[in-house]
């Protein structure tokens, strides 16, 4: 686990279906794991666009000001790291800035304009995220997200690249899952 980027890009890949990516890994090649220090609230009931059976679903998270800070201070090691190799990424070199101005951010803004942190989950599969509650047991999936606070164990997986874009695909790998007792009102 990490608190500052200690990472190296990999060798462009291009999937079957064309989606070009960069693998993000720890210099020694594993899997880049990062968890925030605070439990962060749910802002909607985890989905996939327009497909209600998906099983692997967004899972967007409410922004604290540390959280904020981390995220832009893993944004801004990641264009450095991709400037200093764009030639070989995008065939050409391109200054920190000119990839500053394709990176999607990682602090999303609603239209509404409540900031969040988007993350890929996996709810069902052999790479379904692992979860467990706060007396560290192993837990079943939460039915309501939006009634827990979560500890997300995040895989800081690959850079993605789609025509002039790019933007870092954040896996949720495991949670801790704070279930609250809702308490009847009457």
């Amino acid at each position: 686990m990490t608190t500052a980027l200690d990472f190296k890009l990999g060798d462009l890949l291009v999937t079957s279906k064309g989606a070009k990516q960069i693998p993000v890994t720890t210099k020694a090649g594993s899997p880049l794991i990062w968890m925030h220090n605070e439990a962060l609230t749910v802002c909607y009931q985890p989905s996939a666009f327009n497909d209600p059976d998906a099983t692997r679903v967004n899972l967007c998270l409410g922004m604290t000001d540390s959280l904020a800070q981390q995220l832009k201070s893993f944004d801004a090691a990641l264009i450095t790291a991709i400037a200093a190799e764009s030639k070989k990424y995008f065939g050409q070199s391109l200054s920190i800035e000119e990839v500053k101005n394709r990176m999607q951010p990682s602090v999303k803004v609603s239209e509404k304009g409540y900031d969040h942190w988007r993350c890929k989950m996996n709810i069902a599969g052999r790479s379904k995220v692992q979860c467990y509650g706060t007396d560290r047991l192993v837990r079943a999936l939460p039915e309501n997200w939006l009634a827990v606070s979560v500890r997300p164990r995040v895989q800081i997986k690959s850079i993605w690249i789609m025509s002039k874009e790019i933007g870092i695909i954040f896996e949720v790998v495991a949670c801790q899952i704070d279930e609250s007792v809702q308490e009847c009102p009457f």
